[in-house]
């Protein structure tokens, strides 16, 4: 039986369904006001793509939540116990490493999109709705940086989920 979830781990998928329940709303507006004859409103197409970022990034956060993005599981499996454990924390260092690496890149790009004054829907500044991509980064190595330290208590062969 599955425990209750974290209460940020609620907000999180809760996110999620709305981020997609939003696309796919958006999508079909677009659908209707074509088939209306009404040509379709021309924020919907920024808005759509913006949600699509927004979606694969906190989808992407999700999957580091609880280990579950996807791993080439040939060489930990054939390790023995001790040598599965340090590769795993030497993959999850480099993960951790690539996404700082990525939280620093795209705070420099959204600062320089807040600089240039890019704009995005009404005059907004498209450096508001891309703000997203240096958070859910630096997120995503604080979670790597958790399950590094957990690296030394996982069991070296973890069974993946039915």
């Amino acid at each position: 039986m599955e425990t209750a979830k974290p209460w940020w781990q609620r907000c999180e998928d809760g996110l999620l369904s709305t981020l997609l329940l939003a696309l796919l709303s958006l999508g079909m507006a677009k659908i209707g006001m074509r088939w209306a004859g009404a040509g379709g409103a021309s924020w919907i197409d920024p808005m759509a793509r913006m949600l699509l970022l927004w979606l694969a990034l906190f989808g992407a956060l999700s999957t580091v939540r609880g280990d579950r993005h996807l791993n080439i599981r040939l060489l930990p499996d054939a390790l023995p116990e001790t040598g599965a454990r340090l590769l795993r924390a030497v993959l999850r260092m480099a993960s951790m490493s690539f996404c700082a690496f990525l939280a620093w890149v795209s705070w420099r790009f959204v600062r320089d999109e807040w600089e240039f004054g890019g704009e995005w829907i009404a005059g907004l500044p498209i450096a508001l709705p891309l703000a997203v991509m240096p958070l859910v980064f630096a997120l995503m190595a604080v979670r790597y940086a958790v399950l590094v330290a957990q690296s030394g208590t996982d069991p070296a062969v973890e069974q993946p989920p039915s």
